[in-house]
């Protein structure tokens, strides 16, 4: 009994000094906003863009560095980055960002900050980015959803990204509802890479997002991977 009592004092020292560890090294997620005003602020940083070269070339944060999340030598790169400066990372709708921050975490990093919704927020804020190329028209226009949408009284859209791995998960589903419902219900996907400006006009910052239409209005919005029965739900509230 004595020898517990005077393990107690250690055993909450270590309980604490780990507590303490868990919030030094917790990611802390910025809105858009936020994000713009912490890079601007802060003297030392690093801003870290985890997109494809392709996607970087496309448009990023002024400062920022870019390194493929997906790039097989990630871990590697990053790992010789300052660790006594600040991380600030983002991607296009934040879930590559927030495997990145994980693995910053692993590596010690302690202050790690990720853009919320990623450039999909950014732009849609207004923010500025910094192109590296011409800009692509959108394949998938504004006149062209809003004339889907005026020939289709029910309308179930997925927004998705091909680098969107939840978006990949769902796509069988959402092939065997546009069978069942041919004729019924309008089942669609549309790549928001190539609908940008549409993308920006809805105020999509994640992915998947799944919408359903009644009429040419919006009835249901949800965001995230959603399992086979929850858009079947969907489509049957319409």
């Amino acid at each position: 009994m004595k020898i517990l009592f005077r393990l107690f004092p250690v055993l909450i020292f270590l309980l604490v000094h780990q507590f303490v560890a868990a919030q030094q090294n917790k990611t802390v997620q910025l809105t858009a906003a936020d994000f713009k005003q912490h890079v601007d602020t802060a003297v030392k940083k690093t801003i870290l863009d985890v997109r494809t070269p392709e996607e970087f070339a496309t448009g990023y944060i002024s400062g920022a560095s870019n390194i493929n999340v997906n790039d097989k030598s990630f871990k590697d790169r990053v790992a010789g980055l300052d660790k006594t400066a600040p991380v600030y990372v983002y991607c296009k709708g934040g879930l590559r960002s927030a495997a990145a921050a994980a693995t910053l975490e692993e590596l010690g990093f302690t202050q790690v900050y990720d853009l919320k919704g990623g450039i999909m927020a950014w732009t849609n804020q207004e923010l500025p980015l910094t192109a590296t190329t011409v800009t692509v028209a959108d394949a998938y226009s504004i006149q062209q959803f809003d004339s889907l949408l005026a020939a289709n009284t029910k309308v179930l859209v997925d927004f998705y990204a091909d680098w969107c791995l939840p978006c990949k998960k769902m796509e069988p589903g959402l092939r065997k509802l546009q069978q069942a419902y041919e004729g019924k219900v309008t089942v669609i996907r549309i790549n928001v890479d190539e609908a940008k400006t549409l993308a920006k006009k809805l105020n999509l910052e994640e992915l998947p997002v799944l919408i359903t239409y009644a009429s040419g209005k919006e009835v249901k919005r949800l965001t995230g991977y959603q399992t086979d029965a929850t858009m079947k739900k969907m489509i049957k509230a319409l």
